[in-house]
Order: C-alpha cells, then structure tokens, then sequence
C-alpha cells in the first residue's frame, strides 16, 4: 500500500552521492523536519528514521493525502467501481495507528506521533510534557522534559521498527 519513495526523502536507498546532494538540499529546511534533523545528526538510527517516515507517510494517508497510481504495475480493468480505495487507504492507516498506538502505550506514542507524525520539533513537543506551569505557558520547557521527549522518541521508533520495517 506504501510507495516506498514516498517514505524515503533522505534517497537512504540511493547511491553516496545522492544522499549527500539530497542532505544538502534539504538543509535550509531544518523548521518542521525533525526526523531528518535527528538523522542527519545521528541521534537516531537509519532503521529509526525509515519507521518514522512510514508513521510520516501513515498520517499523510489519513489526512486523505493517498499515494498516486503506480503505473509500474499491470493495467486492470476498472470499469466498475467495487470500493472507494481512498477510504480504504485512510482506515487501513489508521487501524496501522491504533495498533502502533496501541504497543507503544500514552507517553511514547504522543511523543513519537507528535515528532515523526505532525513534524514538531522535540521542544514543541516536550511542551505538551511540561510540569512547570510557567514554562508552559512560555514554550520553553526544561532541559530535563526535552530529554525526556527525545528519549521516549527514540525508544518508541526503535519499538515500532521492527514491525514497520523490518
């Protein structure tokens, strides 16, 4: 169901060169490009990084965004419409969600959904983790909350890894 280009921006399948132009390019565009900002960096590993763009790719779905039509594969006959495979697409995403919701637990699955999912930065993130009301209220959480996240982060896609990739 998932074009695998789609889940690759990084071209971590491509050749040296590739990865290395593509690192590049995508430089000037660290806002709202956590996951490749943490890889990049090496906080996170390759097989961490290819879960989180499949979560990427599962909240794109769901949001309706479907992949296009692969025309790689045979041509079948479509004269009759038997299922609406935007819907299908959209609710096989979610239940794949749910389920990844479902064994990473509350903490880990806000935090992973919150950076691989929605594009936030670890301390967008950690703000909806914060204690203290004061920094809360000013966006900056503590030190201790955003290592906090990033721990749980990298903890979680390391859990889903093996059942997205692998």
């Amino acid at each position: 169901m998932l074009n695998s280009n789609n889940t690759d921006p990084l071209r971590l399948h491509g050749t040296k060169k590739e990865q290395k132009q593509e690192a590049l390019r995508r430089a000037k565009y660290r806002r709202g490009q956590a996951l490749e900002w943490l890889y990049n960096n090496k906080h996170i590993t390759k097989l961490q990084y290819l879960a989180g763009c499949k979560i990427r790719a599962l909240y794109a779905e769901c949001e309706g965004q479907a992949s296009s039509i692969d025309l790689t594969q045979p041509r079948v006959d479509c004269s009759r419409k038997l299922r609406d495979w935007l819907l299908v697409s959209t609710t096989d995403a979610n239940r794949t969600l749910e389920r990844i919701a479902a064994l990473l637990g509350p903490d880990q699955s806000q935090a992973v959904f919150a950076i691989a999912g929605q594009g936030l930065s670890i301390t967008e993130a950690a703000i909806g983790f914060e204690e203290n009301e004061a920094k809360r209220e000013a966006g900056t959480p503590s030190r201790a909350t955003r290592d906090y996240v990033s721990r749980l982060m990298r903890n979680g896609l390391g859990h889903v890894a093996g059942e997205l990739v692998g």
